[in-house]
C-alpha cells in the first residue's frame, strides 16, 4: 500500500506520486525527455497537451509498462520498482484508453478482474470483494447493464464498466487516460463529479484528457506537455494566466459570461 502520510497532499507534505526525470524512448525516437511532476492526494490531476506530446506514455512510464530511459517514479516517497507486481496493482488502477475486449464477459465480470490483486492463486471471491465490486456497479450507473456482454456495450458504456473495474481494486491512485472521450455529457458530468468526490475522500487523480474546456473546469491542477517535454504545471488559473495554451496549443481562451458563471471558449492565434 502507498503509505497514507501523505494522504494531505499540500502544506509541504511528500506528493502520493512524484515523477523525476523521466524519459522514454521507443525504438529509438525519444517520446519523453526529463519530466518533472509531483501528484498530491485530495486533487484531481489533469495532463494535457497536443496530439503526441507523450500525454499516454507518460501514464504507461508510471505503471512501468514502457521502459524508462532515465528518472525515478515514487509512490509515496518509495521507489515503484521496490514494489512487486500484486502490490503495486493494489496501490495503482489504470482506466485505458482502449476499452476493447477479444472476448465475451457480463460487465460484472469484468468489474471483478479489479479485485484479483486481493486474491491468491485459484482463491474465490470472498463477500468483500464482492461488496466492492457492487458499490463500484452502483457508483458508474451499471447496476441495470451488469449482466450484459460488455461487447454488447456502446463505447461510453463499456468506458463506464472499465472505470468501475479500477474503482473495484480499492486502489488509492487512479490513472485515467481520457475517460470520457466515448461518454455523452451528461456521463462526462457524472464521472468529473465522480472523480471530484474521490479526490475530496483522499484519492489521488491523474486523468489525461483532450477536452480542454473539461479539463480547466474541473481540475485542481495541470500539468501541460510539449513535444514530450513538460511546458508548464500549475492550478488552472496560473496556466491560463500563464500565455503557455497560445505557446503550445495555438489558441487563445475567451471567457463569456453566463448564468451559470464565466463560459469558456476557444480561438485560434492568428499567426
Amino acid at each position: 500500500m502507498i503509505s497514507g502520510s501523505a494522504a494531505a497532499g499540500a502544506g509541504g507534505l511528500e506528493p502520493i506520486l512524484r515523477l523525476e526525470n523521466i524519459s522514454v524512448a521507443l525504438g529509438g525516437c525519444p517520446i519523453l525527455a526529463g519530466i518533472d511532476a509531483d501528484f498530491h492526494s485530495a486533487r484531481v490531476n489533469a495532463v494535457i497537451g497536443p496530439n503526441g506530446s507523450g500525454k499516454s506514455t507518460l501514464l504507461r512510464a508510471i505503471l512501468g509498462a514502457v521502459p524508462r530511459a532515465s528518472g525515478r517514479v515514487l509512490l509515496g516517497g518509495r521507489e515503484a520498482e521496490r514494489f512487486d507486481r500484486r502490490e503495486l496493482a493494489r496501490a495503482i488502477a489504470l482506466v485505458p484508453q482502449d476499452t476493447h475486449l477479444d472476448f465475451s464477459f457480463r460487465v460484472e465480470e469484468v468489474v471483478l478482474m479489479g479485485r484479483y490483486p486481493h486474491l491468491r492463486p485459484l482463491e474465490r471471491e470472498r463477500p468483500r470483494d464482492l461488496q466492492a465490486v457492487e458499490e463500484a456497479l452502483r457508483r458508474l450507473d451499471l447496476l441495470p447493464l451488469r449482466r450484459r456482454d460488455v461487447t454488447t456495450l456502446s463505447g461510453g458504456e463499456r468506458q463506464r464498466a472499465f472505470i468501475a473495474r479500477a474503482l473495484a481494486t480499492e486502489a488509492r491512485l487512479l490513472l485515467l487516460d481520457e475517460p470520457i472521450s466515448h461518454l455523452d455529457i451528461g456521463h462526462r458530468l457524472d464521472i468529473f463529479k465522480l472523480l471530484s468526490e474521490l479526490a475530496r475522500g483522499g484519492y489521488t487523480i491523474v486523468v489525461v484528457l483532450h477536452d480542454l474546456d473539461f479539463a480547466f473546469r474541473h481540475a485542481d491542477r495541470i500539468l501541460v506537455l510539449d513535444r514530450g517535454r513538460k511546458a508548464s504545471e500549475g492550478e488552472p488559473q496560473e496556466i491560463l494566466e500563464s500565455g503557455i495554451l497560445e505557446q503550445v496549443f495555438g489558441v487563445r481562451l475567451a471567457k463569456l459570461p453566463s448564468e451559470n458563471g464565466p463560459h469558456f471558449t476557444w480561438k485560434r492565434v492568428e499567426k
